[in-house]
């Protein structure tokens, strides 16, 4: 995994980049989460589509350790591609600006009004919301 701070406007946010899915790394990611223990929120971001990215695999592996992440990232898709460079183009700066601003989970479809839709529910991003426990 890699992992970046942000520190800055009060809050510090940690970026965990998971690589392997499988076999999967809960010893090691679990170290790593625990630093962030006092964080208030936990979102895993992905640029594919719900359906093709590794959300349905990571989460239920995530909830078993005890890990309740919110998901923010593209709406489920038949093709891993829009078709189209400005639908990809505001998709991915409102998947991005969601990533660091959202307080719930966010959904970006591509229908063109560009309202994402909040839902529960790789790069792979998890967003603490407060900094490390010492």
């Amino acid at each position: 995994y890699d992992l970046v701070e942000k520190r800055g406007d009060n809050k510090t946010i940690a970026i965990v980049r998971l690589e392997q899915f499988y076999p999967f790394p809960a010893k090691l990611l679990e170290q790593t989460l625990e630093q962030y223990s006092k964080a208030k929120e936990w979102f895993w971001v992905q640029e594919e589509s719900l359906n093709m990215g590794g959300w349905s695999f990571v989460e239920p592996r995530l909830r078993t350790l005890g890990w309740q992440l919110k998901y923010v990232g593209r709406d489920t898709s038949a093709s891993p591609a829009t078709g189209s460079r400005q639908v990809h183009q505001r998709e991915q700066k409102e998947l991005v600006e969601a990533a660091f601003r959202s307080t719930g989970p966010h959904l970006v479809r591509s229908t063109g009004d560009g309202q994402a839709r909040p839902r529960s529910g790789d790069s792979v991003i998890l967003r603490a919301g407060a900094a490390p426990a010492r």
